[in-house]
């Protein structure tokens, strides 16, 4: 699945993301000005996938205190939307800091060209 991702074109006005000194970017793409950060996802399979991404998501919003928006795409999610949007919440609620929490968005995106 990493593979995919790699090959997929960084859209305008974003880059790859730049590996942090440990070698992870924490993200796979970021905007120009690096406000915006952008980590996909493909065939969400179980909770313990996302709940890893957004974990991993949040610290690399904490880590860069400038990112106004950090975004978790799904690609072709195997999870029914409402049990997906309903995690989420909890997590926001629950577990990520209300002040960190403003700055993470949820996409998901369901497509034949993937």
């Amino acid at each position: 699945m990493k593979s995919l991702i790699k090959s997929i074109t960084p859209p305008k006005g974003f880059k790859a993301a730049t590996p942090t000194a440990e070698g992870d970017a924490g993200c796979d793409f970021e905007s120009v000005d690096g406000k915006v950060v952008v980590q996909l996802k493909v065939g969400l399979h179980a909770f313990r996938d996302l709940h890893s991404a957004v974990i991993s998501l949040a610290m690399e919003a904490a880590r860069r205190p400038h990112i106004r928006r950090a975004c978790l795409i799904l690609l072709q999610p195997k999870a029914i939307l409402t049990s997906v949007t309903r995690e989420w919440a909890a997590m926001m609620r629950g577990v990520i800091d209300r002040g960190g929490g403003k700055r993470l968005a949820l996409i998901m995106v369901w497509s034949d060209s993937f």
